[in-house]
């Protein structure tokens, strides 16, 4: 497959998150904590990298615009699949979790899905318009929503199989190898949140900064 000048190879030749060596791990401990990126990257990677800063800005060498012009072409074709059922792909996702875990709460399929719910409960408001689903609170506690499937939820499994299937084979790719892509993205993304939640992308001299100045004696 083929997006914006992208191979979908390409991505995961690029994706060898398993085989990096040591010397790039401490690059990316470095690289999120040090204010100077250059002599960072410089420091952990050594010759193995050219470094040159235009290159760096160039779109051929962003891994972020790979994986964002690769999930909208994979959701497209979903699309072409999902669309004659009467289904929208974020629809998909919500039954794919629900096939396997049916009744659990709006809160869980949110962890599932991360999505919040601000998003999702408007999401799940339609599907149960389109008697997909019903929301039930819980008796127990009653600031918990059960999610159900309704017969046409359930009915619509072996269709969805179909669309998987049709994705796969335009992928041109073996479950192995899309099993093996998945775990290196969700790596990826595993990586990505460990620094939000714990604040390490920010410095000491930003935090300085963002503190409020003491009251000035006049």
């Amino acid at each position: 497959m083929r997006t914006g000048g992208i191979t979908f190879r390409s991505v995961i030749r690029g994706l060898s998150w398993r085989n990096r060596a040591q010397t790039g791990e401490r690059c990316l401990t470095t690289l999120c904590t040090s204010q100077d990126w250059g002599k960072a990257l410089k420091r952990g990677l050594g010759d193995e990298l050219d470094l040159d800063g235009m290159d760096l800005l160039r779109l051929d060498n962003q891994l972020c615009f790979a994986l964002y012009a690769t999930t909208r072409a994979i959701t497209s074709t979903y699309r072409h699949k999902l669309a004659p059922v009467g289904l929208t792909y974020p629809q998909y996702l919500v039954l794919l979790v629900l096939w396997e875990e049916d009744g659990i709460t709006l809160s869980r399929i949110g962890e599932r899905l991360q999505l919040d719910s601000g998003t999702l409960t408007p999401l799940l408001k339609r599907m149960e318009k389109l008697d997909l689903v019903r929301r039930q609170r819980s008796s127990e506690d009653e600031r918990e929503i059960g999610i159900w499937l309704e017969a046409k939820g359930k009915e619509l499994r072996d269709s969805v199989l179909d669309a998987r299937k049709f994705v796969a084979c335009r992928l041109g790719m073996s479950e192995d190898e899309i099993a093996a892509l998945r775990t290196d993205l969700m790596e990826i993304l595993q990586r990505l949140r460990s620094f939000t939640e714990q604040g390490e992308g920010e410095s000491p001299e930003a935090e300085e900064h963002a503190r409020p100045m003491p009251p000035q004696k006049v």
